[in-house]
């Protein structure tokens, strides 16, 4: 009967310590603003020709909507793989609006 009371009160020390760490684990980026890379947070914009030539002429399709087309693309040399959302064709007015949202 003591071991099944010691194993218990182990099991529940355990727990409230490794819910502590996971509390100030993900408090710490909060507090500091550090997220990890900035790199990954920051949008960069490219030209039309530089995404030409990242989907190879927009040759491979991941995916195909109404209005939009997605291709796999390469950046940085092969270092980065990406999608690239292609519009298709632009829709403008009230109608099209709602065709879309529905």
């Amino acid at each position: 009967m003591e071991f099944i009371t010691c194993s218990c009160v182990f099991l529940a020390i355990m727990g409230f310590f490794m819910f502590k760490y996971q509390v100030v684990k993900y408090k710490w980026p909060l507090e500091t603003g550090n997220f990890g890379s900035t790199n990954e947070l920051t949008l960069s914009s490219f030209s039309y020709s530089e995404l030409k030539k990242a989907t190879n002429g927009f040759e491979e399709g991941l995916d195909r909507g109404s209005v939009r087309a997605l291709y796999k693309g390469v950046l940085f040399k092969g270092e980065k793989l990406v999608a690239v959302k292609r519009l298709e064709k632009m829709m403008v007015g009230k109608e099209s609006c709602m065709q879309r949202c529905m």
